[in-house]
Order: C-alpha cells, then structure tokens, then sequence
C-alpha cells in the first residue's frame, strides 16, 4: 500500500489504473483493501493529498 499512496500522490493515473499496475485484476478488490488499511478510498486520500500541496 506504501507503492499506492505514491502512485496517487500523482494525478496522471487513474485509480483503476493503479491496481492494474500493482497486481489488483478487479480495482474494487484494490479499493477495499486500500481503504481498510489507509483508513480512507485512494480517492480520498488522493484528493487529501493534492489539497496539502495547493496550501
């Protein structure tokens, strides 16, 4: 999951895209695994992430 807070640091990829790259054959598998773990979906922790760098 440390791979995927870094590739969602970066708006280029797309969720999907991610979990494709990282092994997850079904992104919702991906989602739900991430959010278990981070605490919050990749979307959210993507959206977090870009707020922090715009200050």
């Amino acid at each position: 999951m440390e791979k995927a807070c870094d590739l969602l640091e970066n708006n280029d990829w797309s969720v999907s895209m991610i979990a494709e790259r990282l092994g997850y054959r079904d992104p919702f598998n991906f989602t739900h695994r991430f959010t278990k773990k981070v605490g919050c979906s990749p979307s959210a922790y993507r959206k977090r992430m870009l707020e922090k760098s715009t200050r």
